[in-house]
């Protein structure tokens, strides 16, 4: 079958949710009644840039932590982006036989997560890259476990497939929402003043202090005070920390 009659209903439940456990506690459920023995979430809340290497990832997991121990011992306490991410990079969904017996494993299936699943009896996973917070952001997505051969396990989700996968976006979805409202504080956006806008308008144009004091009409000595009033509005280390901070929030035109 392409869907079951539950699917609407946990759509709905999807976005009735308050809290992150709710939610999890949720899918952990609505999977699991469609034989899906184990679930995980993988989620890069830092850019790319920070996440390559080092960055940690949040990580959500029906297996009692399991899958966070082995994850945190293979990169010495940290929950690296080249541990999961790894899992997650392909642009499609990808069925893993975790059998080593029957596939020449590779990548972050020869690692401490492999060894993770398999001592919890799992036998075949499937991978669902899924859209992260944003563009520029790490890797994210869901780990479908299955303690049914790999054989048993395509069988399903060709008869099902359709519908995990729908119901694994959406649920993705709302959890990346939610726990983005949990934990990251709302940003306050700051009031510049017309000068100190004007400021940095001109700078983003290309112009330097001489040039802008020149066409405002205005000493060096005020289009630095300008500047350093903006910069410190805006949290920013410098003149060009400042512009790109202002355009980001919309405070000035790019």
């Amino acid at each position: 079958m392409l869907c079951d009659e539950g699917l609407d209903t946990f759509l709905d439940e999807l976005e009735s949710a308050e809290t992150v456990a709710g939610l999890w506690s949720g899918m952990v459920t609505f999977f699991a009644n469609r034989q899906v023995d184990g679930l995980v979430h993988v989620s890069a809340p830092v850019p790319v840039p920070v996440c390559n290497g080092s960055g940690a990832v949040r990580v959500l997991d029906s297996l009692d932590g399991a899958v966070r121990q082995a994850c945190a011992a293979s990169t010495g306490g940290r929950l690296s982006c080249a541990v999961l991410g790894a899992a997650l990079v392909r642009r499609r969904p990808d069925l893993v036989d975790l059998d080593l017996t029957k596939r020449q494993a590779a990548g972050p299936w020869t690692s401490g997560l492999h060894g993770a699943l398999q001592d919890c009896g799992f036998r075949a996973v499937l991978a669902i890259p899924l859209p992260g917070r944003g563009p520029g952001y790490g890797p994210s997505g869901l780990l479908m476990l299955s303690r049914q051969d790999v054989e048993s396990f395509l069988a399903l989700l060709r008869s099902d497939g359709a519908c995990l996968i729908l119901a694994a976006t959406h649920a993705h979805d709302r959890l990346t929402r939610l726990a983005g409202s949990e934990s990251d504080p709302p940003v306050a956006v700051p009031s510049l003043t017309n000068r100190e806008g004007e400021v940095l308008t001109l700078s983003a144009r290309g112009l330097t202090t001489r040039e802008l004091g020149q066409h405002m009409g205005i000493s060096v000595s005020a289009v630095n005070f300008h500047l350093a009033n903006a910069g410190r509005k805006l949290g920013a280390a410098n003149r060009t920390h400042a512009v790109s901070r202002a355009i980001a929030l919309g405070l000035i035109e790019p």
